[in-house]
């Protein structure tokens, strides 16, 4: 809230359990994040905390960064007692690194459209989410994404100077597959933080045009 331009701070978090705090993301802590983001932005008129979910593993197809307007349950993979606990360790089922077809991640995000939810890629590589950039066009998908990362990070600064730059463009390459594809997406700058630098390692910034500064009016706007 205390950076420069900074209207808004959307926080994803992964929404498996690896160990404590690595991410370490269970039920219970994901519904209070969502609660806390909304109690935050109660809290601090002209500033808006948003909450959602990075879901998949690099190794297993990539990031999908996740978010909605009253769309506040966990999406995992993580089923029966584990680390986590006793029970399944999601509210939807969404199998492990299915991102296409009529059980994967855009379809779900699909599903949950009266809830304005809505994905954007994550530090795309060319072959993520199942390969999507290099099979024919998508409609689930198409319908599902509405931005993709040209910049990322850096994930890792803990610099708070606004003087380490992300990843320079990076992943333009991935959006520009997207677009000639026939996909309608946006850019975005993630910032990644895996630090609590949020806004101030760098200047990059995602610009969204809304009428208002409200969740609602953020989410619907994003999700369109």
């Amino acid at each position: 809230m205390t950076a420069q331009c900074m209207d808004y701070l959307g926080i994803y978090e992964h929404i498996h359990f690896s160990s404590v705090n690595n991410p370490g993301n269970t039920i219970p802590l994901f519904h209070s994040g969502s609660t806390e983001a909304n109690n935050f932005t109660s809290a601090h008129p002209g500033f808006l905390a948003l909450y959602g979910m990075e879901w998949g593993v690099i190794s297993g197809g990539g990031h999908v960064v996740v978010y909605g307007d009253g769309m506040d349950d966990l999406w995992g993979w993580e089923s029966g007692a584990g680390a986590w606990g006793a029970a399944n360790n999601y509210d939807v089922y969404v199998p492990k690194s299915i991102y296409t077809g009529s059980t994967g991640l855009f379809k779900t995000v699909n599903d949950n459209v009266a809830k304005n939810t809505f994905a954007t890629l994550a530090h795309p590589n060319l072959t993520d989410y199942n390969n999507l950039a290099n099979i024919a066009y998508d409609p689930v998908a198409d319908n599902a994404i509405t931005g993709s990362a040209v910049e990322s990070g850096p994930a890792t600064s803990t610099n708070t100077t606004y003087s380490n730059p992300g990843s320079s463009l990076s992943y333009l390459f991935y959006y520009q597959k997207m677009l000639s594809l026939g996909y309608h997406l946006g850019p975005t700058m993630d910032h990644d933080n895996h630090n609590t630098t949020f806004g101030h390692t760098t200047y990059s910034r995602t610009a969204i045009i809304a009428p208002v500064l409200t969740k609602t009016a953020i989410v619907v706007v994003c999700a369109i």
